[in-house]
């Protein structure tokens, strides 16, 4: 197995679900995930991983293969279990997981290669995100 990481920030609006996609190689075992808040006011979040894009709630812009998320319910393509912070914490840390996953979005050949985060922040305002992340893959990228 060889790792790849990846490592970025972003800005989320609190009450709008954010969709991110992260590059990532189309199968592995999400080993390590660590999403901190670093700016805005504390207020808790949420985090779910799905390995499908549509799934994520994401638009659908790489006509599937199948009708991926219309029929079959987006709870298959969950990654992680939803990880919750509290109001008063800030980061969220998980380590030695290995969540596998097996990318779903194959479109005329080409593979989109990612995950796809959707990070919901409570409270008011705009938040600061770290987001990183390991994955472990057969692949070499």
């Amino acid at each position: 197995m060889y790792p790849y990481s990846s490592a970025e920030t972003i800005t989320v609006t609190s009450g709008t679900p954010y969709v991110l996609e992260i590059k990532a190689p189309l199968n592995g075992l999400l080993n390590m995930l660590v999403v901190k808040q670093r700016g805005g006011t504390l207020a808790g979040f949420t985090v779910d991983v799905y390995s499908d894009k549509k799934a994520a709630g994401g638009t659908d812009d790489l006509e599937q293969n199948s009708e991926v998320a219309t029929t079959i319910s987006p709870e298959v393509f969950k990654v992680t279990p939803t990880l919750t912070v509290a109001a008063a914490a800030a980061i969220t840390e998980n380590y030695e997981k290995r969540w596998g996953y097996k990318g779903n979005n194959v479109s005329k050949g080409k593979t989109n290669k990612g995950l796809w985060m959707v990070i919901a922040a409570a409270g008011t305002g705009d938040k600061v995100f770290d987001i990183g992340l390991c994955v472990l893959t057969p692949e070499l990228s």
